[in-house]
């Protein structure tokens, strides 16, 4: 099979996301960018890794771990 890249620009965001415990605590601006992956996969992004610790991610939706 062959594949064809998609290359897009989209505006980043400046703000420190490692503190972020929920979606809503993202920037709008990574919101988007996760929303467009998304789109692009055609899957639900779950689990949004926000720094290099294990305990860094917020999920969307449904709690993934209780």
């Amino acid at each position: 099979k062959h594949s064809t890249p998609i290359y897009e620009e989209m505006p980043g965001w400046g703000e420190e996301i490692g503190g972020a415990r929920s979606w809503q605590e993202l920037p709008q601006k990574c919101r988007d960018y996760v929303d467009r992956v998304s789109d692009l996969i055609g899957a639900p992004v779950q689990l949004i890794g926000t720094g290099p610790r294990r305990d860094q991610f917020v999920t969307r939706g449904a709690a993934l771990f209780d």
